[in-house]
């Protein structure tokens, strides 16, 4: 059996609490923005950006896909432990570039 990851706060009495680990994850930057929300390992709320803006393929930071996601799992910002984002520059630099230099008559 594996040990699940939790936090051990101060509850208002002083006592020790235990909470769940949530850690959100972000895509963007590139296309199709996206964010999820792991608790305790598993994930709890996923939604890519353009489902919810209606903006197709989408680059912007997912905004609304994290507000969605923390509303799923029922938690704030404050609740959240970690952050993981996706971002490998080089992937589609080349064709970013390319795309670039024909709309700029390079």
């Amino acid at each position: 059996m594996q040990a699940r990851a939790r936090d051990i706060i101060m509850a208002s009495d002083g006592s020790p609490e235990e909470r769940p680990l949530h850690i959100v994850g972000l895509a963007a930057h590139m296309h199709d923005s996206a964010a999820c929300l792991l608790t305790e390992g598993r994930i709890t709320a996923f939604a890519e950006e353009e489902r919810l803006t209606r903006r197709k393929h989408t680059g912007e930071f997912p905004g609304e896909s994290l507000r969605w996601c923390l509303r799923k799992g029922g938690i704030g910002m404050g609740d959240v432990e970690r952050a993981a984002f996706f971002w490998r520059p080089w992937l589609g630099l080349g064709r970013r570039a390319a795309q670039f230099a024909a709309e700029e008559d390079v």
